[in-house]
């Protein structure tokens, strides 16, 4: 997506791209959850951002921690129109 991130021992550092790079969008991307909820939750979320439609495989396991995370995402986006 063209984001800069960088690995912690606790977590990750992500770094946005600015306004210089790409008006400041994320690039659309396919994304790979690898069975974590988090970080499909996160590609979700920076995938509303992005320049044109991201995928996402394997995002059944958002389940584990949110299992209305679909239905909030929609209803906020609705809301905000």
């Amino acid at each position: 997506m063209g984001a800069q991130i960088t690995e912690r021992p606790d977590g990750m550092v992500v770094q946005g791209l600015g306004k210089a790079e790409s008006n400041g969008r994320l690039q659309a991307a396919h994304g790979r959850s690898h069975g974590d909820h988090r970080v499909a939750m996160s590609l979700a979320i920076a995938g509303l951002t992005a320049s044109a439609p991201t995928s996402i495989d394997e995002t059944a396991c958002i389940e584990t921690s949110f299992p209305t995370f679909h239905h909030t995402l929609l209803e906020l986006l609705t809301e905000s129109r």
